[in-house]
């Protein structure tokens, strides 16, 4: 284990023993006065302080962060680490939710990096909290009044709970250059499915009139229970037909005369099965055609529908 990482876990066991305050104002001196073994240290004691439930609404716990944060930037520049540099700055100014940063209070460089990092993140978002009824509102670790907030760009995490409450875990918002984030609190419920209408009722009897999940009121659609009336229809005529030529002689010969008709239709068995078949198909579908003709009668004129057919046998 190196130095740098023992002494960030020694400065998180003081944190705790000492209290986060306290144990980050002793890690930003180790900090400035031996960066190369400090400045992790005070990273982790800045953590420890976030973490803690107190700095919500504590404004002088929120100034000692930020300043401890423009600290870490300047131990990580003089380490020669510009990439933690810039991002320690990005943390102190996301932390400051649009409030200016005192980066000149640490020198010239530390101003400069300020501005540069200003100009890199863009243009301030807007992050819009509604509440429908009493809320708090915690933005990175800070307590803020719902409505509009100008921000610097990049994610942030926001808690909205009922007052007094410590039950909602933060989710995050992502803030974009002159963009527009939005949280609704409490989320609408989602919409109940439309009632069933009432039995009786016209809605239940307009055939037109598509229920809940797309069904009509009809058991079969019009057109699907003609079809099986005219189905059964020419079923029961072709059984008919298949009975009436059963045992008799194809060319018309007598069916008692062996060398006159050598032959004879067997038709018994297809033709009761055809009539049988077909009568039922018949019957089935004109009694589903009268039962939703009945049901989707709603006073108004119906389409009279009529079915006749012939046979010659």
């Amino acid at each position: 284990m190196t130095i740098a990482s023992t002494a960030a876990v020694f400065m998180s066991t003081l944190c705790l023993a000492i209290g986060p305050r306290e144990g980050l104002e002793q890690a930003r001196i180790l900090a400035n006065d031996d960066p190369d073994k400090f400045t992790d240290a005070l990273d982790e004691a800045i953590h420890v302080l976030e973490d803690d439930a107190s700095l919500v609404g504590d404004a002088d716990a929120q100034t000692l962060r930020i300043r401890s944060l423009l600290t870490l930037s300047r131990a990580y520049l003089v380490t020669d680490r510009p990439a933690e540099a810039d991002a320690a700055m990005d943390r102190a100014i996301r932390a400051a939710l649009g409030d200016t940063v005192p980066a000149a209070d640490f020198g010239p460089s530390l101003a400069e990096l300020y501005a540069a990092r200003v100009n890199a993140l863009g243009e301030p978002g807007k992050l819009v909290v509604t509440c429908r009824s009493a809320c708090e509102v915690i933005v990175n670790a800070r307590a803020v009044a719902p409505g509009e907030l100008n921000l610097p760009p990049g994610v942030y995490a926001v808690t909205v709970r009922a007052p007094g409450s410590h039950d909602d875990a933060p989710r995050q918002a992502t803030v974009e250059s002159a963009g527009r984030a939005e949280i609704v609190w409490p989320e609408a419920p989602p919409e109940p499915p439309p009632p069933e209408p009432a039995p009786g009722t016209n809605a239940d009897l307009d055939v037109d009139r598509p229920r809940a999940g797309g069904r009509s009121g009809r058991l079969l659609p019009r057109w699907a229970e003609i079809t099986g009336m005219v189905l059964g229809a020419g079923a029961v005529g072709a059984g008919a037909a298949l009975l009436a030529i059963d045992a008799t002689c194809p060319g018309g010969g007598d069916p008692n005369d062996g060398d006159d008709c050598p032959d004879l239709y067997e038709t018994t068995a297809a033709g009761a099965a055809t009539l049988a078949v077909g009568g039922s198909l018949l019957i089935t579908s004109g009694a589903l055609l009268i039962v939703d003709e009945v049901r989707t009668r709603d006073g108004q004129k119906q389409t009279v529908v009529g079915l006749g057919w012939h046979g010659r046998f």
